[in-house]
This record gives C-alpha cells, structure tokens and sequence, in this order.
C-alpha cells in the first residue's frame, strides 16, 4: 500500500481526468503465453503534462516509461507513459475510480482481473479462469477503436 496515498484529491481527478481523454487501460496477450499483461498509460503531445503525471506518480513508487514515438508527417511528437505491476496499477485505479467516467468500466474490471490474478503470483504459463477470460474479452470490446 502506498502507491497512490501521496496523491490530492484534486490530483487524483486531474489523473483521472485526463486518463479519461488520453488514456488507456488494458489487458493484452502476452506472446507464447497464456497469462496477460495489464497496464495504465497516458499518452499525449504535450510533454510538461505528462512530466508532472509522472513525477506525480513516481513520487507513489510507480515505475514509468516515457518514450517519445515518431511522428506521421506535420503532426507533433506524441509522448507516452506506460504503467504496469498488478499492485502498483491495483491500488492507483482504486484511488482513480471515484472520478473516472469514460473509463470507469476498464478499471473496475482490471482490478477485479487483478484480484483473481493475484493466486497465481510467480507463476508463468498459468491457466486463466473462465472469469478472468471473459474480463478479458470484455475489456477487447470496450477498448477497440471506434466504438463508443
């Protein structure tokens, strides 16, 4: 516990909000495995907001990436910020849920992911449940590109 203590209130929704807008909560295959990597991330092309995400967040002791991606022609550089580790993710959608909208869904359901994921700790090759593929099946369908 911890991750998120640090975080205002008004914090918290600023994050939220702006996970909301420009950011992503997902589950995705892991190749030639059968266990799934969850994760958090913010992406954007203005580089001082999320500098101040990730100094917000680091400051919980989340491990953070920020990669600059190329371009397509005339547009700006975009920025991206990937957070993972099931506990680190667990405990800052909890503190985010209350003032989610658009993505309230996704983090119910990764957390939930994340509770029945937590018996198989160390583990590789493990054996989803039925449960835990159906949040991932759900969390394709919210999560696809075009559809609201």
């Amino acid at each position: 516990m911890g991750y998120a203590a640090k975080l205002t209130e008004t914090e918290k929704a600023y994050i939220a909000g702006f996970l909301d807008a420009d950011g992503t909560i997902s589950l995705t295959k892991q190749k030639g495995r059968r266990n799934l990597k969850n994760q958090i991330g913010f992406d954007n092309t203005n580089l001082e907001v999320l500098e101040w995400i990730q100094t917000k967040l680091q400051a919980t002791n989340v491990h953070i990436y920020v990669l600059k991606s190329k371009p397509f022609k005339n547009q700006k550089e975009r920025y991206m910020i990937r957070l993972s580790g099931k506990e680190q993710i667990k405990e800052i959608l909890l503190s985010l849920i209350p003032y989610l909208i658009r993505k309230k869904t996704q983090a119910l359901l990764l957390v939930e992911f994340i509770q029945l994921n937590s018996c198989h700790k160390g583990r590789r090759n493990y054996q989803l449940s039925m449960r835990e593929l159906e949040i991932f099946d759900n969390m394709k369908l919210l999560n696809k590109v075009g559809v609201f």
